[in-house]
């Protein structure tokens, strides 16, 4: 199920999880995030392609929506965005 309707930004997602802020650099960013997951001890959440939808609402998998668009290897800028687990008991806070 998709928990927010808000795009979450790398730091966003992982502030909303850890509580605390990181900074990304622009060289893959899913597994700088894994990472980040890996430090603070959390579950291991995965991620999906956004064609990944019908198998996330099949399996009943709690997800956000995260912008992960970063420069590829040859310097160009390339758009992505991706589902991310969340827990089942991840509220989205008030802004």
């Amino acid at each position: 199920m998709v928990k927010s309707e808000k795009l979450y930004t790398p730091q966003s997602y992982v502030e909303a999880l850890t509580g605390n802020c990181y900074v990304f650099g622009s060289d893959n960013v899913c597994e700088q995030i894994s990472n980040v997951m890996l430090f603070n001890k959390l579950p291991n959440l995965f991620d999906y392609p956004l064609s990944e939808i019908d198998h996330i609402v099949e399996n009943d998998i709690n997800v956000v929506l995260v912008d992960v668009s970063c420069f590829d290897k040859h310097g160009i800028w390339k758009h992505e965005y991706r589902w991310f687990e969340v827990p089942d008991d991840f509220k989205e806070e008030d802004e």
